[in-house]
């Protein structure tokens, strides 16, 4: 922000994103103006399913590493966070970008910032007083908690997007649109 001259900025993150951004936002709470977040959450504060979550990140996090992004990205659009294939168009571009970016960059990732090892920031949430919109599919196992968490926020508004998975900017972008668009139109 220095360098670009601005004082304040919108954060915008999806799923790991969108918690970095949330974190960001309690660390730097001057250099954020307010916050869109999709398909994330505040963190697992059930310390059996965080555990049960590391597990599945470290998994993801060495079959990465020994496999490569066509694996992630196989995995992924199988088993994790589809409620559809990427399709005929897209899945193929999603894939070559996943092979060509570092497996071990994208396996340290997991490892270092997945669900299960981030630390929950549920009691934290009340720090956050900039306006946040928080937009989820109802089919994204990663956002179960998405009421409890945008009525954690001070300032939170929550727009659930019925059938969207956690690839919800693919499975649903004008809804998703939509609801940004009414959110920076409703406010002061």
């Amino acid at each position: 922000l220095e360098r670009l001259g601005l004082a304040t900025a919108w954060w915008v993150g999806h799923s790991m994103g969108g918690a970095i951004a949330l974190r960001f936002a309690m660390e730097r709470p001057a250099a954020v103006q307010g916050l869109v977040l999709t398909g994330t959450g505040p963190g697992l504060d059930d310390p059996a399913a965080r555990a049960r979550q590391a597990e599945q990140d470290l998994a993801l996090a060495y079959g990465t590493k020994l496999n490569g992004g066509g694996w992630l990205y196989d995995h992924f659009n199988a088993h994790i966070v589809m409620s559809r294939p990427w399709g005929e168009e897209l899945g193929p571009r999603i894939r070559a970008g996943m092979e060509a970016a570092s497996a071990v960059g994208m396996g340290n990732a997991f490892r270092a910032l997945g669900r299960g090892t981030r630390e929950p920031v549920w009691e934290r949430l009340g720090q956050v007083q900039v306006p946040t919109l928080l937009v989820c599919g109802t089919q994204d196992a990663a956002a179960a908690d998405s009421p409890r968490f945008a009525g954690a926020l001070p300032r939170g508004r929550l727009v659930l997007v019925e059938g969207a998975s956690h690839a919800i900017n693919r499975d649903a972008p004008q809804a998703v649109g939509a609801a940004v668009q009414q959110f920076f139109a409703d406010l002061p």
